[in-house]
């Protein structure tokens, strides 16, 4: 698997103006991840699908919930498709839609230390150790050498986001510069359907939890459904506003969710602690 970075030039400001969300009448969620089968039999890709479609009182309800796997087998390319019961999924109130799609339309750029601390778990001992053996650097935290003392104030510098400023200067997303994986893909796609206008928002997740996300206007064509971009009008937005609302709404428990936590950052930030600032620790 290569990484590449491609610069897209996108001609944005700082802010993005929105859609007339009151006209906003369905929102549909691709999720899908994978990567190249390689000529290997089995499933290569899988996805999953939510559609939110507005209720007669303005609110929301997940109307549809697909998922589908793609597999291959003897260089024959097919896909099953699972339909997901939705009559127990709780209704979204049209605050929450209305706060998704103003934060999809708003740049804030808070990738910042203040906002993600606070919206970052605390990490556990237990969560910490296993980061380091997955790194193997366990005898940093677990070895017959240090004093109980000295242990707790390694586990309490990580807990306290020691040099976290340094890590953030070092790691942020870039707007309008996107991180591509060739081979393999795990993204978000967000369409939302008014009487205006159609919208498409992309969330890539190699890094830095989906951001920064592309917002392009689109027209889908009614015969085959392909997707055309409107040229001169794509941009892009960072607000991790948009991971926490999105939590809220869509179903727990999904791969998706796991991709969309913000604990995703805090823990490469454990894993650059590990291997960049051991040695800077005073007994």
């Amino acid at each position: 698997m290569r990484n590449i970075l491609l610069l897209f030039i996108l001609f944005c400001g700082n802010y993005i103006f929105s859609q007339n969300f009151e006209n906003t009448s369905k929102i549909k969620f691709s999720y899908i991840y994978g990567g190249s089968s390689w000529g290997k039999n089995g499933i290569y890709s899988r996805s999953e699908i939510f559609e939110l479609t507005k209720t007669e009182n303005g609110d929301f309800k997940i109307s549809q919930h697909l998922k589908i796997n793609q597999k291959v087998h003897n260089k024959v390319f097919s896909e099953d498709s699972i339909t997901i019961n939705t009559s127990n999924y709780k209704t979204i109130p049209k605050s929450d839609v209305d706060y998704l799609l103003t934060s999809l339309n708003t740049n804030k750029e808070n990738f910042t230390e203040e906002f993600l601390i606070q919206n970052f778990t605390k990490p556990t001992k237990k969560e910490i150790l296993k980061i380091a053996k997955q790194n193997g650097v366990k005898n940093y935290l677990k070895n017959d050498y240090d004093e109980k003392n000295d242990t707790e104030k390694k586990y309490s510098e990580i807990q306290n986001y020691k040099y976290f400023d340094e890590y953030l200067k070092l790691n942020q997303p870039i707007l309008n510069v996107i991180m591509l994986t060739l081979d393999a893909w795990n993204s978000l796609g967000i369409i939302t359907f008014s009487k205006e206008e159609t919208k498409l928002y992309d969330l890539d997740f190699p890094k830095y939890c989906g951001h920064p996300i592309s917002v392009n206007y689109i027209e889908i064509k009614e015969k085959d459904k392909k997707i055309n971009i409107i040229e001169n009008k794509s941009s892009s937005i960072i607000n991790l506003e948009v991971n926490l609302i999105l939590l809220k709404i869509l179903p727990k428990n999904t791969k998706l969710s796991v991709e969309l936590n913000l604990n995703n950052i805090r823990d490469e930030y454990i894993n650059w602690f590990l291997e960049n600032k051991r040695t800077e620790f005073e007994y």
